[in-house]
Formats: structure tokens, C-alpha cells, sequence
């Protein structure tokens, strides 16, 4: 029987930084048969633990196809990420998971899809990107919403061109600075007909807690439908098995309940969102 307590030792294969306080990690399990059995829906998560600092959930940012590595997207704010900031090339950390509630890639399949992220909430979102880059014909339209702070906020920068080639991408930052070019304000603002497809689509959105009821009632204003719009959330997530109470929401567990939500099930949570 599986110890979902046990963490599973992965090594540190690449560390590349995206922004000032936020990396990319690509991990490697130790164990051939760990990597074989290491499956995982959009917007499930892992139990990242750092020797001497402790553990923390993360979403995966690599897609699920890619069996040898995964990679993850981890922005410094406490003790844990400060100590996974610390390793190197080489250095082990554990893993527990995957957890939750996710979105099945046949789900998804021949679906239009909408990708609305804010800050660091275009981690997890960038394994469906890959995903859909990989298996294009799969799918119908594919549009991503971002938006983060400022021009040096923005992620993954040196692979946007590369997405452009696959999806259709609308980019949004709440100070112009830094010689921006582009839109400025919130993601609600380049949220309209001419970059979403709403007939036959589904909507993904991740970002920060403030985000997600604007987003969703311009989606729905849109034409989008609460059951077509996913929420991917976290809230105070700790042992990630349902045992803690710490993510508990009205009686929801966001650890296995969600942290995948439709906007049907979410706004109905107390406290949800």
C-alpha cells in the first residue's frame, strides 16, 4: 500500500530564474519506478518538502506527457521557498502527490479553451499550454489571458513567441514601466469578445484570490457559463490529504474537493471566493 505520509526523493536537474524572486525548477525523481508511476490531471497538486524548512503545495507547470522530468514554478514568499532557493543543481527535495481534484486532458479534448491568469497564477496554467502545443489538433481555439504587475513581473518571457505559434496570447500589466509597450490594466479589461471564444469553450482562470469573482462575472457576461468556468484554487493547503482542517471552506476541503472548482460549485462555498 502507498504511504501518501512518504515523500518521494526527487533530484534538481535545471534551475533557471523567471522574474527577481520567483524560479523554475526542473525535478527529477530518483527512482525509475517513481518516474514511471508519476500521473497527474491539470490543477492537481504536489506536497513539495525542503529539508530543515518544511513543506508547501505547488501546481505543476510541465505538462503531463513528460514522464523523465516535471517542472515546477515557485515565486520566494516564506521559510520554505526560502530554503528551496537555497539548493543547487543536484540537491534533493521530497515530493507527496499528486493531490485533489483536477481537469482530465480527454476532458478537454476538441473544446475551445480559455486561459485567464494573473501573476503567478500562470504556473500551473503553463502545463496546458504545453499540453495543447504538443496535441494541437486536439483542440479548438486556445486564448490566454495574462496579466501581472508590471513588464518585469511577467513570466516565462522567453517562451512567449513559441506559444504564439500554438494559441493565441493577450498580455496585460498593471504599470507601465520598463518601456511597456502594451496593455495596461487589469485582466478584466482585454477580457472581451475579440480575444475569447465563448460557443463550445471552457474558461481556466488562476491568479491571486482577488481576481476570480471579477473574472468570472465579465466571463459570464461574455456568455460564458458558471459550469464552464474553472477556478483553480488554493486556500491555506497544509497536509494536502484532508486530515489538517486547515483548507476547510464551508465544509469544503479545497485539498480534495478542489482546488479545481467550477464557478457553479465555487460561488456557492461561503468564503470561496
Amino acid at each position: 500500500m502507498t504511504n501518501i505520509y512518504q515523500p518521494k526523493e526527487a533530484i534538481i536537474s535545471e534551475i533557471k530564474r523567471l522574474t527577481a524572486n520567483t524560479k523554475h525548477f526542473t525535478l527529477r525523481f530518483s527512482n525509475s519506478r517513481d518516474r514511471e508511476n508519476f500521473n497527474f490531471d491539470f490543477g492537481q497538486f504536489i506536497m513539495l518538502s525542503v529539508l530543515g524548512f518544511g513543506e508547501i503545495p505547488l501546481g505543476v507547470s510541465s505538462s503531463p506527457d513528460c514522464k523523465e522530468n516535471f517542472e515546477i514554478g515557485v515565486r520566494k514568499s516564506g521559510t520554505v521557498t526560502s530554503g528551496l532557493f537555497k539548493l543547487k543543481l543536484g540537491d534533493k527535495v521530497g515530493l507527496r502527490g499528486p493531490f485533489g481534484k483536477g481537469i482530465k486532458p480527454n476532458d478537454l479534448k476538441y473544446k475551445s479553451i480559455a486561459l485567464i491568469a494573473g501573476g503567478v497564477g500562470l504556473v500551473p496554467l503553463r502545463s496546458l499550454i504545453q499540453y495543447v502545443s504538443w496535441h494541437r489538433k486536439d483542440f479548438g481555439r486556445v486564448s490566454l489571458i495574462y496579466g501581472a504587475k508590471s513588464r518585469f513581473e511577467l513570466l516565462y518571457k522567453d517562451e512567449h513567441k513559441n506559444w504564439q505559434k500554438t494559441i493565441d496570447t493577450f498580455f496585460t500589466v498593471d504599470e507601465d514601466i520598463g518601456d511597456w509597450t502594451g496593455q495596461v490594466g487589469l485582466v478584466t479589461k482585454i477580457c472581451n469578445p475579440e480575444n475569447l471564444k465563448y460557443e463550445d469553450s471552457i474558461a481556466i482562470v488562476c491568479g491571486p484570490p482577488v481576481m476570480y469573482k471579477s473574472v468570472a462575472e465579465k466571463l459570464k457576461g461574455l456568455g460564458f457559463q458558471d459550469k464552464d468556468i474553472y477556478l483553480l484554487l488554493e486556500r491555506q493547503m497544509k497536509c494536502g490529504v484532508g486530515k489538517c482542517q486547515h483548507c476547510v471552506c464551508d465544509g469544503k476541503y479545497v485539498c480534495q474537493d478542489g482546488p479545481v472548482f467550477t464557478y457553479e460549485e465555487a460561488k456557492e462555498i461561503k468564503g470561496m471566493v
